[in-house]
């Protein structure tokens, strides 16, 4: 009995950039949101260290 194998479409799109002195919304705001990611983190562990112990 001969095998049925499930087709697939794939699509890949390439996209090449420039690089110029420009800096993206996404760069600037990143450095941002990371900082206040971290300092989220930090604070959920002091508030259940119970989670984190080894």
């Amino acid at each position: 009995m001969a095998k049925k194998e499930d087709n697939k479409v794939v699509e890949k799109i390439i996209v090449e950039r420039k690089y110029t002195n420009e800096i993206t919304p996404i760069q600037a705001i990143l450095p941002i949101v990371m900082e206040e990611i971290e300092r989220k983190r930090k604070k959920y562990i002091e508030e259940h260290p119970e989670e984190f112990k080894k």
